[in-house]
């Protein structure tokens, strides 16, 4: 039995190991962060293949030929190239989104596809109150008297009133 859960939450990436075959990790080649991230939490038994989706659908379908699992963190993926991906088990989607894979043609053909939904939404709901807050303590207007020297007091003039 082979399995495989990974879950993204930011740059931590926790991996249940069980799983045998080929992974293609579709990342662009200058997302340094992520891309170091997957490396070095890659278990021993995984074979993977970054590919960067800027190299074209050729190259992306030369490489699904073997593979059974997709993570898809860039670019789009068309039915057509996902036909030569004869043993593709699973497409992980790596943010909340499915909108750039034809989830359609992959139910049809037996390939699962799962998002990270919802992996964020503590991060999204802090950031959301701390936007607010900056906007209800005029935090740009602040910041910027500072930067230029003078500092905008409680109501608006400058000095501490």
């Amino acid at each position: 039995m082979s399995y495989c859960v990974l879950i993204a939450t930011g740059l931590t990436i926790t991996v249940g190991v069980r799983m045998t075959g080929k992974v293609v990790f579709l990342i662009r080649s200058s997302d340094t962060a992520r891309r170091d991230a997957v490396l070095s939490a890659k278990p021993a038994g995984w074979k993977l293949s970054l590919v960067d989706p800027d190299e074209g659908e050729e190259q992306i379908a030369k490489e699904l030929e073997d593979a059974q699992f997709l993570l898809a963190l860039g670019g789009r993926v068309s039915s057509e190239v996902l036909k030569t991906a004869k043993q593709l088990k699973l497409i992980q989607a790596w943010g909340m989104g499915t909108d750039h894979l034809p989830v359609r043609w992959c139910i049809e053909n037996g390939i699962f596809v799962a998002n990270a939904g919802g992996a964020n939404a503590i991060a999204v709901a802090e950031h959301t109150v701390l936007l607010m807050l900056a906007c209800l303590k005029r935090f740009t207007a602040f910041n910027h008297s500072i930067r230029e020297g003078s500092f905008l007091g409680t109501n608006g003039n400058a000095g501490s009133h």
